[in-house]
């Protein structure tokens, strides 16, 4: 298996040409009948009948043994003529599907930045392969912030939103084993050679160093805070739907992302169907609720709600590339539907530009002189909590230490120090 491995790593990276011949080969064998499908089923992650009839024959090829669901979540999400490729290779070599299959557990966590469950059955466990995610450039937040308009770009939320990278530019290829396939072989094999190169061109288009990836706000969007832990966790992607001619809007559609009934290290059946996102409003307990027309009331979207980004300035502020954010859709689906975010605490996932946070206006004010008595009298009552155990049951109380007969201690009151407290409505509201 050692020997067969990198074999099989050069074998995806090469099989673009392969599934291109094979296309032109396999075009005229086609069933008439699977000619009317309805593609937009499968933007709900349902298989649509010509995925459905593939993949009862990859499940013959690979004569009914389970699979890793990452590899599982591929089939699901991968181009037609490349799903016709991997037929044709479990036909050829059981060993080599095998490998492929194992192979392909890296790629949720590539995609996520999360270190591999996976990686210690394949290289030194004493070896580090991941690297933790790297910080964008100021210039690019701050462009993206005001692109963004200084909020979330899906519920308007003010102050409570992060700057989150679409594409994780900070992947360090040299890192990972070089027996296993970078993330770009990956994609190579499971799509077409004219989809990959699109997207690695969104990726590393300077021409003065091609090897840099992008560090734009053509990179960023603007989320808040609960949604975007949840999109880095595949609970949600976003699918491009259109872009004006003048860069100035693009349409954006939701899917949520339903939870798997495998575990992310689990094997499954290859033509287990994977659930339906249709009429589905939440997920993980997570909503994203927006005000109905009238503003006297909130409803929480469902899956193939419809956004529109805008900017003012689409050569110095782009919109978010539509090639990334299509990459992103793809990718996030594997992500949920390998259920890998399950490994992962989502307060683990920081925001990209968390470290200099500060320097964005949200610097503390020093107190007032009138409110900093506020504020040293109140810490002077709460000295005076004591623990009361004269009554059976405990209790809190406070005394006057200078007085007969206590007093109830003045709960502290932050608008009396120029602070104040929104409402669950003003959050949506923004």
């Amino acid at each position: 298996m050692a020997t067969i491995t990198p074999m099989v790593s050069r074998l995806i990276e090469t099989s673009g040409g392969l599934v291109r011949s094979m296309q032109r080969t396999l075009s005229g064998r086609r069933s008439r009948s699977l000619t009317a499908v309805r593609i937009t089923d499968e933007l709900f992650n349902l298989q649509t009948p010509q995925r459905a009839i593939l993949i009862r024959q990859l499940k013959e090829a690979l004569v009914n043994y389970l699979v890793p669901a990452p590899f599982w979540a591929c089939v699901q999400v991968c181009d037609i003529a490349n799903l016709e490729f991997i037929i044709q290779l479990a036909q050829l070599s059981e060993k080599a599907i095998c490998v492929v299959t194992d192979l392909c557990c890296a790629l949720p966590y590539r995609w996520m930045q999360r270190p591999s469950p996976w990686n210690d059955l394949r290289t030194d466990p004493t070896k580090s392969v991941f690297e933790p995610r790297g910080a964008c450039s100021r210039s690019a937040r701050l462009a993206a912030r005001e692109r963004d308009g200084q909020r979330c770009v899906l519920t308007g939320a003010h102050n409570i939103y992060q700057v989150a990278h679409i594409y994780p530019t900070y992947f360090d290829e040299k890192s990972y084993d070089s027996s296993s396939p970078t993330i770009w072989k990956f994609v190579r094999f499971f799509w077409s050679a004219e989809t990959a190169e699109r997207w690695h061109r969104a990726v590393y288009n300077d021409p003065r160093d091609p090897a840099k990836p992008l560090d734009t706000c053509a990179n960023l969007i603007c989320l808040r805070n609960d949604l975007r832990a949840a999109w880095a966790n595949g609970l949600f992607a976003l699918r491009p739907v259109s872009l004006s001619d003048d860069g100035t809007s693009m349409e954006v559609e939701f899917y949520w992302q339903p939870k798997q009934s495998h575990k992310p290290y689990g094997l499954v059946d290859i033509a287990k169907e994977p659930g339906s996102s249709k009429d589905i409003c939440s997920v993980d307990d997570l909503n994203v609720v927006l005000p109905t027309k009238d503003n006297d009331a909130f409803r929480p979207i469902e899956s193939g709600h419809i956004f529109t980004l805008r900017t003012d300035d689409p050569v110095n502020h782009p919109l978010p590339s539509y090639d990334l954010l299509e990459m992103q859709w793809h990718l996030n689906r594997i992500v949920g539907m390998s259920a890998a975010a399950a490994l992962f605490r989502e307060d683990e996932d920081s925001d990209d530009d968390e470290e200099e946070e500060e320097e964005d206006n949200r610097t503390a004010k020093p107190l007032l002189p009138q409110q900093r008595n506020v504020v040293e009298d109140w810490i002077q009552k709460s000295s005076n909590l004591v623990w009361d155990r004269a009554d059976e049951k405990d209790s809190w109380a406070t005394h006057e230490k200078e007085k007969d007969g206590g007093t109830n201690l003045d709960y502290f009151d932050p608008t009396q120090v120029g602070t104040s407290f929104r409402s669950d409505d003003d959050l949506f509201r923004g």
